[in-house]
């Protein structure tokens, strides 16, 4: 799994919590929306960057400070069939974390982007499935629970420089995402132009 010592991530990060319950009842009269983030925003890297998050309409006295995630801070499903993790971007900075997600704020001593990839690789996907309390092939672990998980933590210059390497591979990811959405939607309209329009059948 790792060469190097393993800290318990509670000793590393400044923070480990649970996200906020939706509030009971209706919805207030008069209220905020705020963007809300569940376990289905967490797909592939970053948080927000691809999709943004759903708002969620809470009244002006519910206090939502202590569950609002900064840039940087790592998302990890407390329940679910499989363990999903991300990590918040710029664009879902402010935004609240529900209540099935636990947000870890990494401590001075590890970057982001890097705990991200380190909980994502598959040794420690396993670690966190076996530290589960939930029935079989359901996942359900607490705060105290990824607290007490041992992880690596590597000298800063080695987290910068992978930091770098994850950044780069998220903006590929990016951008090759994005040209397949255009050459589907491209596929699409000229599907739809030779059902249509007989005329142009010739031409494509």
């Amino acid at each position: 799994m790792t060469n190097g010592p393993l800290r318990p991530l509670g000793e590393v990060a400044e923070a480990v919590f649970a996200g906020m319950a939706p509030p009971r009842g209706d919805p207030p009269a008069n209220g905020t929306d705020i963007p809300f983030i569940t376990v289905r925003d967490i797909g592939e890297g970053q948080v927000g960057v691809a999709e943004p998050v759903a708002l969620l309409l809470v009244s002006d006295k519910t206090p939502i400070e202590r569950y609002v995630v900064r840039p940087n801070d790592v998302l990890v499903a407390a329940k679910g069939s499989a363990p999903k993790v991300g990590w918040v971007g710029m664009n879902a900075a402010g935004a609240v974390a529900s209540a099935n997600l636990l947000v870890i704020r990494p401590g001075p001593l590890l970057l982001g982007p890097v705990l991200y990839a380190i909980l994502k690789s598959g040794s420690f996907a396993k670690l966190i499935a076996g530290i589960s309390r939930g029935v079989t092939n359901q996942i359900s672990i607490t705060a105290r629970d990824l607290a007490d998980l041992p992880i690596p933590v590597p000298p800063m210059d080695v987290q910068h420089r992978a930091a770098a390497l994850i950044a780069e591979s998220e903006a590929a990811c990016r951008h090759a995402v994005h040209a397949a959405d255009m050459r589907r939607d491209l596929g699409l309209n000229i599907a739809v132009r030779y059902l249509l329009t007989p005329n142009d059948r010739e031409q494509i």
